[in-house]
């Protein structure tokens, strides 16, 4: 996308906390978030934590579609 200098908003959802690099060193969601919004400002809209026990990662979910002019309402 980036060849074709095609910018679509992105949200990452994902159930993990972290992850294991290639090297086998682990990083954490937050890490992870910042390193993202770094290497990809104009794309990354949120990198969200799923947990079915909490409703946080809806609310700003939510947000975050709303702020891009994404509704449940749109056509």
């Amino acid at each position: 996308m980036a060849m074709a200098e095609i910018v679509c908003p992105t949200v990452v959802i994902t159930g993990y906390e972290g992850f294991v690099r290639e090297g086998g060193s682990t990083v954490d969601l937050a890490q992870l978030r910042a390193e993202l919004i770094d290497e990809f400002p104009e794309v990354l809209r949120a990198v969200l934590h799923y947990n079915s026990t909490f409703d946080e990662w809806k609310t700003v979910l939510a947000s975050t579609l709303a702020e891009a002019g994404i509704t449940r309402n749109s056509q």
